[in-house]
C-alpha cells in the first residue's frame, strides 16, 4: 500500500506514534487526522511537520495548523 489513504483504512494494527510528513494541503492533514484516529492506542502521539498555514512557503497553499487546530 503506497497510498496514505489506503493505509490508513486497511491496517489492523494500533500504534504509540504516528508520524505525518506527506501533503500540506488542508484537505489532505484533514482527512488523516480523520483516519489516523482509528490506528492509534487510546494514548497515542500523533505528530508531524511544517506547523503552518503560510501560503509563501514552499510556493504552496498550506493548511496544516488549520486542519490540526480544528482536529484537536
Amino acid at each position: 500500500m503506497s497510498e496514505d489513504s489506503e493505509f490508513l483504512e486497511k491496517v489492523e494494527m494500533k500504534f504509540d506514534v504516528v508520524y505525518f510528513d506527506t501533503s500540506h494541503d488542508y484537505e489532505t492533514c484533514s482527512r488523516q487526522l480523520r483516519q489516523v484516529r482509528r490506528v492509534c492506542k487510546d494514548d497515542a502521539i500523533i505528530c508531524g511537520d511544517d506547523y503552518s498555514d503560510d501560503s509563501n512557503m514552499d510556493g504552496g497553499n498550506w493548511g496544516v495548523k488549520k486542519a490540526v487546530s480544528e482536529a484537536f
